[in-house]
């Protein structure tokens, strides 16, 4: 008796992703490296390899040319992989410059192909994540007399606290005073004095930093009673080069002091 052996020959993919950022700002732009290998022992004829764009990302380009699409599915197709043969090609996205602290950037891929008889396989899937880092700055103020003689001096305070992990390169602070009351100089040099408004820059604010600055304003001496008068911080920070200089929401917050009048006593 005469025995045949016989060996099945076919193509195995296999799929790698790498990303150059563990974490990124809004608005940075990340690598991904994908790598496909055939370790089969004969060439697959067609490899789509499809990526998936998660949404708080998008698309720019490619060293493989440009992908179809589909939704968020970018789709590059290749010809006759050889046994032992390697597809290494570079994917460039920008994170969306609305991605909150601590998002995190999902991209995954997986490869379709083919045997030479047509039959159709699926590789295993690889994803890369990079984690959003931003900072988060908030204005809020607070007067630390919320009553007031005419004349008398109030000190205001702002606080501009960063809660996010990334830092604010430029950090705006302006303060519209109401009229009644006028700048009077000491605590938190302002960087300048118009009119009612002052105006304050810091640079490089330190990730999950407490910060805060103060001054006074003084009462006219002319203001009646049982006035409110309410004072305007308003704040606009950005990111720092890595985010292009990304500018952030504004915030704003108020303080009020009220004017009451001097208690006078008369004694016989």
């Amino acid at each position: 008796n005469a025995s045949v052996l016989s060996y099945v020959r076919f193509p195995v993919i296999t799929v790698e992703k790498y990303v150059d950022k563990s974490v990124a700002y809004p608005n940075e732009v990340l690598m991904y490296t994908i790598r496909v290998r055939n370790t089969g022992s004969v060439a697959s004829p067609i490899v789509w390899v499809r990526d998936t764009m998660p949404a708080n990302s998008y698309y720019l380009t490619s060293t493989a040319g440009s992908p179809s699409v589909s939704g968020g599915v970018y789709t590059w197709t290749f010809y006759n992989l050889a046994a032992k043969g390697t597809i290494e090609f570079n994917v460039w996205v920008r994170v969306a410059a609305n991605a909150q602290h601590n998002d995190t950037v999902y991209n995954e891929v997986v490869c379709n192909y083919t045997f030479s008889n047509g039959i159709a396989r699926l590789s295993n899937d690889a994803y890369a994540e990079t984690r959003v880092i931003r900072p988060v700055i908030t204005v809020s103020k607070i007067a630390l007399q919320p009553t007031a003689y005419p004349g008398g001096l109030v000190t205001f305070v702002i606080y501009f606290n960063n809660s996010g992990g990334g830092t604010a390169y430029r950090v705006w602070l302006n303060d519209t005073l109401p009229a009644g009351m006028t700048y009077e100089p000491g605590g938190t040099t302002p960087g300048f004095v118009s009119g009612q408004s002052l105006g304050w820059l810091f640079r490089n604010v330190a990730p999950y930093s407490s910060n805060r600055l103060t001054f006074s304003a003084r009462v006219g001496f002319d203001i009646p009673a049982r006035t409110v008068l309410t004072d305007t911080a308003l704040l606009n920070y950005t990111g720092p080069s890595q985010s292009g200089y990304l500018k952030f929401e504004e915030s704003r917050d108020t303080a009020s002091v009220t004017v009451i009048s001097p208690q006078i006593v008369v004694e016989k």
